[in-house]
């Protein structure tokens, strides 16, 4: 490989004893975590957030942890301060690329994947959250899924 190169008579040439594709995805991606890690921390203090603004729908409170970890992760990005579990992404000022941003931080939180047209299918805290479940539910070995159940069922 290296000859090659040399052979092209390349004006320079840099030798990386390292993937330099996975250090730069690694280095670019540290980037974002830490900036969503700033801004969940900003959010959750109070400061750098707008109060929730007229929506056509009532504030309903994120009811379990999933919903309120989504609703953190939204007002981070978003600047919202309250979110709630009826909430439309959109209609809080949310956009393709702040969806994004979304997903990333979705992905971090709970180990699941999703798409950018899932995630705009689901575009409220409480339809996400459901989303989520779901992917994780799928996820999980199904004899111990059965299991689970039939503890549940005999309690």
């Amino acid at each position: 490989m290296f000859a090659c190169l040399l052979e092209q008579q390349l004006p320079q040439v840099i030798v990386h004893p390292q993937d330099f594709q996975f250090e730069f995805d690694e280095t670019r991606l540290s980037r974002v975590r830490r900036k969503l890690q700033e801004n969940l921390a900003a959010a959750q203090s109070g400061t750098q957030a707008d109060d929730r603004p007229e929506l056509g729908t009532d504030f309903a409170e994120p009811e379990d942890d999933i919903e309120r970890a989504i609703a953190a992760i939204w007002s981070a990005i978003l600047g919202v301060r309250k979110i709630g579990a009826n909430d439309a992404f959109n209609e809080l000022g949310g956009n393709s690329l702040l969806a994004i941003q979304v997903i990333s931080g979705i992905g971090e939180a709970f180990d699941v994947e999703i798409k950018a047209s899932e995630f705009m299918g689901s575009a409220t805290v409480r339809a996400l959250a459901n989303l989520i479940l779901a992917k994780i539910l799928e996820s999980q070995d199904e004899g111990l899924l059965q299991e689970l159940l039939a503890e549940q069922e005999g309690t």
